[in-house]
């Protein structure tokens, strides 16, 4: 339907791409005499969810696809975006990238709310990379498994025996 700026009234200004409107229609004149924007109720509590929606990749770069769904209604879409080489850089494993991007687009939301393109970047990886070195290192080494026999115990495998014993 085609209507003109003046058949919104005073709504205009909340009025944006993507949002619910009704119409009101005049039959006789085939033409749309008011538009009401629907403002949607929202408690201001009620939870964002974030839904991971897939990856895009050129070359070297993933565009990670994230929904906002709010009171069961998607509101927005976001795209963090992520060097591949940045990944291989500090040795983390791809299945890390959607996990990074969530927490990166989380942080984002608090800074930076009105953007809708994000980026995982050398700092994000770095920082995501000495936390796992550092959890990593605190990690118990488990006993007993370094290869060699305990106790000076003979093994009974050919590759434990001395070279002049085979």
């Amino acid at each position: 339907m085609v209507f003109h700026g003046p058949a919104i009234g005073g709504e205009f200004n909340t009025l944006s791409v993507g949002g619910r409107v009704r119409f009101d229609y005049d039959r006789t004149w085939s033409e749309v005499t008011a538009v009401h924007v629907l403002v949607e109720t929202v408690l201001p509590d009620a939870p964002l969810d974030l839904r991971y929606m897939g990856f895009d990749q050129a070359k070297d770069v993933r565009r990670y696809r994230f929904d906002a769904i709010l009171g069961g209604k998607l509101k927005r879409r976001f795209v963090v975006v992520a060097d591949m080489a940045l990944f291989r850089k500090h040795h983390i494993a791809v299945q890390d990238g959607p996990t990074l991007c969530l927490h990166k687009l989380m942080s984002g939301l608090e800074t930076a709310p009105e953007s809708s393109r994000y980026e995982l970047g050398n700092d994000d990886l770095l920082a995501h990379a000495e936390a796992q070195a550092t959890a990593a290192s605190r990690k118990p080494r488990p006993k007993g498994l370094t290869g060699r026999p305990r106790n000076g115990a003979a093994s009974h495998s050919p590759w434990g025996r001395p070279p002049e014993s085979r």
